[in-house]
């Protein structure tokens, strides 16, 4: 059966260790069903920041033209993640005066307000990348979600305004460009994890998302249903490979296939070495929970955060890390592995939490249109 090209949507995550093209289409019950996924390893990125435009573009190609031979399909355009270390965020508010207090607000006014607010001053090498909507004021009216039908002759939002340096944005589009491709939307990455992991009720009741990826550790932070705190914490899985390494004077791979299997391979090395490997692993998992734990004080709302923690990515499986954290941060944890899609194909491992943030930019992809 031909799929039209407004029924499907690709998504390319970048990481740094991994890059991932994956294409799907919603199914007649609404599901979300992977088509095609391609995955190869990231030689030109370092900690979310691309290094090499070459050999980043390369592995696109790679992966795109792995997906379309696979799905039978011809992309143009794709979502692209970002987990640049470098990214910043900032509140701003906005507002809008309205013909009278008898005009009804509607959608169009609603999403003019959130587009007005990339028009704001940033620095002259900053480039505004997202703009998250956080609660709207109509009148005396204050902490609303949806001021759509309203009435009122003032409409003011707070927004949370993600911004990062605009050579980051220029050469993803060069690397997607390279590839033969467009780029559609540029989605930040721990955004797009808590999309396919994260429930609406943990949302709602105060959540903390952290994916902990190769290059870099993401975190957002929700309550009543909103962004409240973005960051990243450049370092992650890889510099847990780092210390195996000098520790126990052995290969990256070596290292990697130990904290890849550290489960496994804890039953099966002498007692004085894997009493060596886990306070190697667990003193910098400790130094990333500390980060963590600094942006959750710096959030304002650490005490609001009712669903506790919910950990993904590539990091998340890693032995004791749910008492870990309750240790070290009081908070109970889960690991968040993506929900809401249907895959038919075995071929496609899918429901790791490594493939969180591929599979929430589809979702986010999905929004976007």
């Amino acid at each position: 059966m031909m799929i039209s090209k407004d029924e499907f949507v690709a998504a390319v995550d970048l990481g740094s260790s991994k890059i991932v093209t994956v294409v799907g289409k919603k199914d007649q019950s609404g599901r979300l069903e992977i088509l095609a996924l391609s995955k190869t390893g990231s030689k030109g990125i370092i900690r979310g920041t691309i290094h090499s435009i070459g050999e980043t573009a390369t592995a696109i190609r790679l992966t795109i033209d792995d997906v379309q031979k696979k799905s039978g399909l011809k992309l143009s355009e794709v979502v692209v993640g970002i987990s640049d270390h470098q990214i910043c965020c900032s509140r701003n508010r906005g507002f809008v005066n309205l013909d009278s207090s008898k005009h009804e607000i509607d959608d169009y006014e609603v999403k003019a307000l959130t587009n007005y607010m990339y028009k704001i001053r940033t620095d002259p090498e900053e480039e505004i990348l997202d703009i998250l909507p956080q609660l709207y004021s109509v009148e005396n009216e204050h902490d609303i979600k949806n001021p759509a039908g309203l009435k009122g002759k003032n409409l003011e939002g707070t927004f949370y305004v993600i911004m990062g340096d605009a050579l980051v944005k220029q050469n993803i589009i060069k690397c997607i460009s390279l590839a033969g491709l467009k780029v559609k939307k540029i989605v930040l990455e721990p955004l797009a994890s808590a999309e396919a992991v994260l429930s609406n009720n943990e949302k709602e009741t105060g959540v903390i998302l952290v994916d902990i990826g190769a290059g870099t550790t993401t975190l957002v932070i929700y309550e009543n249903g909103v962004v409240k705190h973005v960051a990243m914490i450049p370092f992650g899985g890889n510099q847990i490979t780092i210390d195996i390494m000098e520790h126990l004077f052995i290969s990256w791979s070596e290292a990697e296939k130990i904290k890849t299997n550290y489960r496994t391979f804890q039953a099966k090395v002498p007692t004085g070495q894997k009493k060596q490997l886990t306070s190697v692993i667990q003193a910098r998992m400790e130094e990333i929970l500390n980060c963590i734990l600094f942006e959750m004080e710096k959030s304002g709302i650490k005490e609001k955060l009712h669903a506790g923690m919910v950990i993904t990515g590539g990091g998340a499986l890693l032995k004791n890390l749910s008492q870990l954290i309750k240790s070290r941060l009081g908070m109970n944890a889960r690991v968040g592995y993506p929900e809401g899609i249907f895959n038919k194909n075995k071929e496609y491992p899918i429901y790791y939490p490594l493939f969180s943030s591929s599979i929430g930019l589809m979702m986010r992809a999905f929004e976007n249109n």
